[in-house]
Formats: C-alpha cells, structure tokens, sequence
C-alpha cells in the first residue's frame, strides 16, 4: 500500500489462493529448514484456518485500491508457464519477457537472498511444478467439520467445493 502513493509507480496484487485444507495438510507436514537448522513449526488448523481467513480478506482489502489478479493454486499448477506468461504480458515493463521455464511444468530456478519463508526457497535449477493434493484423503474429519464452520464462505467465494 506504501508503494501504490509513491507517483509513478503502479502496484499490481497477484493473490495466488490454495484451497484451506491443503494449506492446513502443509503446515503439518515434518520440513526441515537448514537456515534456521531445525524443524519449521507445525500449526494446529483452526489457527491455520483462521490465519487462511484473514490474510485472503487483507488480500481483498488490497483489490479495492490496485489493480487485481486472484488465481487458484489448483488452476495454475495445471499450467504454471502460459499463466504466469499471461501475468507478465498484461504487465508494460514485463511484457514479451521469457520465463525460464523449460516445459509448461518445469522451470530453471536460480539462488534467491530471502530472510525468512519456506525452506524450499534454497533449491535452485531445474524445479518441476506439481499439484500437491494429498489433503484430499488425509485430512480427519475434526478437521474437515472445523473448515465447513470457519472458512465455508471463502471456500465457496473461492470457487471451492466442500461437503
């Protein structure tokens, strides 16, 4: 938002949204993080889930005042390279640029300098792009009641399906 005042730079919002549950199935996953030399800290879903809820409304606080694009996970896992192709053609100082992706799925990725974020952050070279939907099947039903109460209306504004 403190960049949208500066004149004569025009912020663009790509909100990439991944279903609830399989946020929730991450978070509780086992990931070791060699830059802080320890496992990343689980979090238990209903703090996932309303962490989810609230950084998606933020988000969509952000729609309202810069130009806005929301794409689901799930969509563009299935074609990752002409989406995010697309993205950087609406853009006039990334337009005709070439992303170093090798196949639809596959991109060469080169080393990045970040603080903090997902430990996957340290693989450079040739990544491939893959839908991760083991939540499908693993997640409790504790867990699947405690999303219908919370995050139903998100999910389904979404374009989610739950029963």
């Amino acid at each position: 938002m403190i960049l949208n005042q500066i004149p004569g730079i025009e912020v663009y919002v790509v909100h990439l949204v991944r279903d609830v549950r399989g946020v929730i199935y991450s978070w509780n996953k086992h990931k070791w993080d060699p830059s802080a030399g320890e496992f990343l800290r689980r979090y238990r879903p209903g703090r996932t889930i309303m962490a989810w809820v609230i950084r998606n409304l933020l988000t969509e606080l952000l729609a309202k005042r810069m130009s806005y694009l929301r794409l689901n996970y799930e969509d563009w896992v299935h074609r990752p390279k002409s989406a995010l192709q697309e993205m950087v053609d609406l853009l006039e100082p990334t337009a005709g640029k070439i992303l170093p992706f090798e196949s639809e799925n596959e991109i060469r990725l080169g080393p990045i300098h970040s603080v903090r974020g997902n430990p996957d952050r340290f693989v450079s070279g040739l990544s491939i792009i893959q839908l991760d939907d083991a939540w499908t099947h693993k997640l409790d039903k504790n867990t699947e009641r405690l999303v219908r109460l919370l995050a139903s209306p998100l999910l389904r504004r979404y374009g989610y399906k739950h029963d």
